[in-house]
């Protein structure tokens, strides 16, 4: 018998894929004794209005564009509040305090339903502070109607004590698959030289352009980029640009059953990000053994220490990241630069496997129903 119904909000679900859309998966279907349902934004017409996604019954309202998002946010809490007469729910998880977290607070305020927030938030938070200020009264509403707030890095739990005084945060990180990094197998791209791979959306906030910049100064080094995203053709322009098109690929979407293949089949991870809420890519790389420069801002600082667990560089610095991949190649370096990617592996190991966050969140939803 289930232990509870909760009923979740977020603004989008998969196949559109994200960091929070892969933690309510990896989450939900680690704990069976709960039962879980989605109202989300539909988005694009292919997606079905009702289906099931794992573990989760997942509703899309609206016409399949992207003006649904609107539509969830000023439906949604109406919407969730009816399926409750007729499910009786315990408890309302917000995604992100964005469209889904408005429905979010909505339906708590109808339904009086504990209500626990999540936050994932990886975009510039003064950006987010000004999209969501032509919805001020709402967005605060988000803050203040939970009855906790999970923050997945220190840096999004200190971004929640300035909307709110008095509410009970805690921060639990997304996680890795530590099994399905542990079993398999390499993919290469390039069959000769060293890799340096980042696994980004193509966005400003990644610093895929200062990678670029910085690789095109480094010789002898080729450059695996996977993702994809609104930027893709100012990069393509700008690897031709450089003489980078015979060591550079842009390798687009794929699925993420291959990601664990294609950083095993690389010898460097670098994600040079302006901003960053957590950064699952780099706790991913981490858990393949590899060493991963990435930048110290946001929630990176939370678990990339430099000269301990990674590598650290300044953002927008491509002169200081061209540096950092020449030491990590330079062969003279290879015991020390391996001891700390294996002390990274083990942290991930220890504190950022799925099973363990899984656990941490079930105990939140029970303290809460």
């Amino acid at each position: 018998m289930a232990r509870g119904k909760i009923l979740i909000y977020t603004t989008a679900y998969l196949p559109l894929i994200g960091g929070a859309e892969v933690a309510v998966l990896e989450i939900t279907n680690r704990l069976s004794d709960w039962e879980f349902e989605i109202i989300t934004a539909r988005i694009n017409r292919q997606l079905p209005k009702e289906e099931r996604v794992g573990n989760i019954l997942v509703r899309r309202i609206g016409f399949g564009l992207s003006l649904d998002k609107f539509i969830l946010a000023i439906l949604g809490g109406r919407i969730g509040a009816n399926y409750h007469r007729q499910n009786n729910y315990s408890l309302i998880w917000g995604i992100m305090a964005s469209f889904g977290g408005l429905a979010a607070a909505d339906c708590r305020r109808r339904t009086n339903l504990p209500f626990l927030l999540t936050l994932q938030e990886g975009d510039n938070l003064e950006i987010v502070d000004h999209k969501m200020s032509y919805w001020l009264t709402g967005f605060n509403r988000i803050f203040k109607t939970a009855d906790k707030i999970q923050a997945i890095s220190n840096f999004l739990a200190d971004w929640a004590k300035t909307k709110t005084i008095d509410k009970d945060i805690v921060v639990i990180p997304n996680g890795v698959s530590i099994e399905k990094f542990n079993q398999v197998k390499p993919e290469k791209i390039f069959t000769a030289g060293l890799t340096i791979i980042t696994t980004s959306r193509l966005v400003f906030k990644n610093g895929v352009d200062t990678l670029i910049e910085a690789i095109a100064s480094v010789p002898a080094v080729n450059l695996l980029i996977v993702g994809d995203g609104p930027d893709r053709k100012k990069l393509e322009k700008s690897i031709s640009q450089k003489n980078l098109n015979d060591r550079t690929i842009i390798l687009g979407q794929v699925s993420p059953d291959r990601i664990p293949g294609l950083l095993k089949g690389a010898d460097i991870f670098c994600r040079p990000s302006r901003t960053e809420g957590l950064g699952n890519s780099f706790l991913e790389a981490m858990a393949c053994g590899l060493p991963t420069v990435g930048t110290p801002v946001g929630g990176i600082v939370d678990f990339l220490k430099d000269g301990q667990t990674g590598f650290l560089v300044p953002p927008d610095d491509p002169i200081a990241l061209a540096r950092k991949i020449k030491y990590l190649i330079d062969k003279s370096k290879t015991d020390e630069i391996k001891e700390i990617a294996d002390r990274g592996r083990q942290l991930i190991n220890e504190k950022y496997g799925w099973q363990l966050i899984a656990s941490r969140m079930g105990e939140i939803f029970s303290s809460l129903v």
